[in-house]
């Protein structure tokens, strides 16, 4: 990429970033860019709110005969003792809470690593989790 385009990637990231570093670091660590080019960066959300809400969508559609994701409902026993807990626990103690096993409960937080923050490393059951 030339220095010209450089500069034109960099100001438009900075334009949909709207000022929030956390925006440009979920977007570099989420693949949010396949390849980076002005185009794929033009085509990104504006902002955290319209970046979490694209990717909430994408990750968990809903399905219309319903109106409800069955991706999302599966989770929701999980966000909801995220919300509860007021300390940090690892990903067995979460498992026992919601009478799961933790294979169930590891495979269940793949698609929320990059909106919850979690460890960028392989998460096993003694991986401490905290929102």
């Amino acid at each position: 990429m030339s220095k010209e385009r450089t500069k034109q990637a960099v100001e438009s990231i900075m334009a949909k970033a709207k000022g929030m570093f956390l925006f440009v670091k979920n977007i570099f660590e989420n693949d949010d860019l396949d390849v980076i080019s002005l185009e794929a960066i033009e085509s990104l959300p504006t902002g955290l709110d319209e970046y979490y809400e694209t990717t909430f969508q994408r990750k968990f559609p809903i399905d219309a005969s319903t109106g409800r994701s069955p991706s999302f409902d599966k989770l929701l026993p999980l966000l909801q003792v995220f919300v509860a807990v007021q300390r940090e626990f690892s990903a067995s103690e979460l498992a026992r809470v919601i009478h799961r096993e933790d294979h169930q409960v590891l495979a269940s937080l793949k698609p929320l690593g990059g909106l919850l923050n979690l460890p960028q490393a392989e998460v096993n059951p003694s991986t401490r989790l905290r929102m």
